[in-house]
């Protein structure tokens, strides 16, 4: 899982036997801090105008965003520009995104962790701006997985670094074999 889907990744494996290994990229944890502006979108009238808005400055906005997620060493190309923008093309999807994001809040992944031991590794962005190492490592460390820090990613490792993330899920695999 990455980002947001590490954390649905944890949650399923706190209810379902059957995953015995995770491998989180860029994990959301418990405690990864909720932007205070997420708050705003709960308005309908500021969803409303920030869809309006967007969609004539979504690909500036994408490559501004884009150049922050990857952080410097990443280059955004404009395929990477159009794959992200393209959610936001539409005033209801823009909407729709930001009810969602109204909602969202890491720390209620506390009460859906997994209790057992899985096989695992977190691996994360050196410049990731959103996700703290720091929290990354003590979610390993709940999880009693391995770490890997990618020095010069930011917040997109499997677009980044697609070999790092490989690498984990081949050791995931393994360990999961050798039980």
């Amino acid at each position: 899982g990455h980002s947001q889907g590490a954390a649905i990744a944890l949650a399923l494996a706190a209810v379902e036997p059957a995953v015995g290994g995770l491998v989180l990229a860029n994990p959301v944890t418990p405690w990864t801090g909720r932007p205070v502006v997420l708050g705003l979108l709960r308005s309908a009238l500021i969803r409303r105008t920030a869809a309006a808005i967007f969609r004539p400055l979504r690909r500036p906005l994408g490559r501004r965003v884009l150049a922050r997620t990857y952080g410097p060493a990443g280059s955004v190309g404009d395929r990477d520009v159009d794959a992200y923008c393209e959610p936001y093309a539409e005033p209801r999807r823009v909407r729709a995104l930001m009810r969602v994001l109204a909602d969202w809040d890491p720390s209620e992944l506390r009460d859906h962790l997994p209790e057992r031991r899985l096989a695992g590794r977190v691996i994360v962005g050196g410049f990731d701006p959103r996700i703290d190492a720091r929290d990354a490592e003590r979610l390993a460390h709940r999880l009693g997985a391995s770490v890997r820090a990618v020095s010069t990613g930011g917040h997109a490792l499997p677009e980044q670094a697609p070999e790092r993330v490989a690498e984990a899920v081949e050791s995931v695999w393994a360990q999961l074999a050798e039980r």
